[in-house]
C-alpha cells in the first residue's frame, strides 16, 4: 500500500520496481471507504529500466490516497507508486552530476552512487551500431 497525494485530472504516477514485468499486466487499485481495493481504469508504460509510469483521473476529490499496484495474476507487486514531484529532482541531479561512459557501442549512465540507470545503444546516420560519430541513440 502506497499513500500517495492525487491532484486531481492527470495526475501522473510512477511505479518503481527492480526486475522486468510486462507493463500490459500492471494493475493499479486505490482503497475506498468500504475498505476494499477497487481498480483504477489506467496502463503501464515502462520509461527507463526500473520505472512505469501512468496518468490516473478519479471520480474523487483531491486528497491522499492508498494505492497497490499486482501483476495479471493479482499478486501484490513490491514496488513502490510515486509521485513525480518527489522523485524527479533527485533523478535528475543522477543524470546531471552522475558519470557516463562509451563502451561496446552502448552509452551508460550511472548515479551518484555508480549503479546504473540508463543504457543505449549507439548508431551512425546508416543504422550500424557505432562507438564514433553518434547520429542516434536508442534505449536498451
Amino acid at each position: 500500500m502506497h499513500n500517495v497525494i492525487y491532484k486531481g485530472e492527470n495526475t501522473p504516477l510512477f511505479f518503481k520496481y527492480y526486475k522486468d514485468i510486462d507493463e500490459s499486466k500492471i494493475k493499479l487499485y486505490i482503497y475506498n471507504n468500504d475498505n476494499e481495493y477497487i481498480e483504477i481504469d489506467t496502463s503501464f508504460k515502462k520509461i527507463d529500466r526500473y520505472y512505469y509510469k501512468c496518468i490516473i483521473n478519479l471520480n474523487q476529490d483531491c486528497g491522499t490516497y492508498y494505492f497497490k499496484v499486482t501483476d495479471d495474476n493479482d499478486n501484490r507487486i513490491g514496488g513502490g507508486v510515486l509521485q513525480i514531484r518527489d522523485n524527479i529532482l533527485k533523478r535528475l541531479e543522477n543524470f546531471m552530476y552522475g558519470n557516463w561512459e562509451i563502451k561496446d557501442n552502448k552509452m551508460y549512465f550511472y548515479d551518484l552512487q555508480n549503479n546504473i540507470l540508463a543504457i543505449y545503444k549507439l548508431y551512425d546516420k546508416n543504422g550500424s551500431p557505432t562507438m564514433s560519430n553518434v547520429f542516434k541513440r536508442e534505449k536498451e
